[in-house]
């Protein structure tokens, strides 16, 4: 049992009136008095407190609102200025969503809702993970050597990809997931690395993170011998941290993913109050990861977040779900396809998502 001064690890958590757990920190009311937000207590977390905190601050992008009310106001507006249903947070607040933000042993999972989407006020309050902006604990944390591949049986937002078999997160010539690796899943790892340095190159040259990536991403060529190839893919990894890392503080935004994370659960919220989607399919899914790109995008410096999912939706046939709504939100698939056809719609026709949404609402 966790002690009384401690959070439960954010799989414990059974229903909506649990968010958030007995001994959890509150972190504050959002300027604007929209979002209650509390963190985690698990020992070992050095993340969960910043990332709730970053909720509270400003960033370059919000017109001087908080991260957290600038997002909620900017949604609401997507949906015609619609308001989620007020509720009493545990300390007595009226707000219109609360934020759990915590670490877990369980491995980083996105964000989740729990309980019943027609009881709107408890679908409302959320758990979001405490990671950075490299879709990982901070260096220090006790949570990192921790992780365990359990899958969270909740509506999320992405699971944690880590390339083939785990290869994406290795940065050590002694990391246990290399012993077992086959050369070609280093070698498919690899490329997957190799593309992210060039993308993110791109955008700490261009400050542009929507800039086609410029130049080709190079290839481990067959014939290395197994240290070498483990030795490239270190660097490659080492490499794409650092840029990360470097895109971050270079361009003054966010060092978290709490508000990425919050931008497509809130989304959610207002589906599920408008009816315009279902968050459970393609399509709700597919707005609610375009609209995170869109207003925190410092989620797509996740390497693999989007550029692994279409890959292998392209490899699997590339069929359309963005036309045929039958998957659920956990589908690689269906996320693949229902992303890339709105940002098709976007970006490439130059439709914008507020009218596209309002479009796709009236059919």
């Amino acid at each position: 049992m966790p002690r009384r001064n401690q959070t439960l690890d954010p799989a414990q958590i059974q229903s909506a009136s649990d968010i958030p757990p007995p001994g959890a920190q509150a972190v504050g009311l959002s300027p604007e008095g929209l979002v209650d937000i509390y963190c985690g207590t698990l020992t070992g977390d050095i993340d969960a407190q910043p990332a709730a905190k970053e909720l509270l601050g400003t960033a370059p992008d919000t017109g001087g609102l908080s991260n957290a009310d600038y997002i909620y106001k900017t949604v609401s507006a997507l949906y015609g200025n619609a308001s989620l249903p007020d509720f009493q947070s545990p300390a007595g607040r009226t707000v219109k969503s609360l934020i759990f933000v915590s670490g877990s042993t369980q491995g980083g999972y996105g964000a989740f809702h729990i309980g019943d989407r027609s009881t709107q006020a408890e679908f409302d309050r959320m758990v979001i993970d405490s990671l950075n902006v490299s879709g990982n604990y901070s260096a220090g944390s006790g949570l990192g050597s921790a992780l365990a591949p359990t899958v969270i049986e909740a509506p999320h937002l992405f699971p944690a990809w880590r390339g083939p078999s785990g290869l994406l997160g290795v940065v050590d010539s002694d990391d246990p997931a290399l012993k077992d690796a086959q050369p070609d899943a280093i070698r498919e790892a690899h490329r997957f690395a190799a593309q992210s340095i060039v993308a993110l190159s791109s955008g700490l040259e261009t400050r542009n993170l929507s800039e086609r990536p410029r130049g080709t991403s190079p290839s481990l060529v067959q014939g290395l011998k197994e240290k070498q190839l483990a030795f490239e893919l270190i660097q490659a990894n080492q490499e794409t941290l650092g840029l990360v890392h470097a895109l971050t503080r270079a361009s003054g935004g966010r060092q978290y993913l709490s508000t990425s994370l919050f931008a497509a659960e809130i989304v959610e919220s207002f589906q599920t109050l408008t009816r315009k989607s279902d968050p459970g399919k393609t399509d709700g899914e597919a707005v609610s990861r375009l609209l995170a790109f869109k207003l925190a995008p410092e989620i797509s410096l996740v390497p693999g977040f989007n550029g692994a999912v279409t890959q292998q939706w392209w490899r699997d046939g590339h069929p359309d779900f963005a036309n045929v709504n039958t998957e659920n939100d956990r589908s690689t698939d269906g996320n693949a396809s229902g992303v890339m056809f709105l940002l098709f719609i976007t970006d490439y026709l130059g439709i914008s998502v507020d009218r596209n949404h309002s479009a796709h609402a009236a059919d």
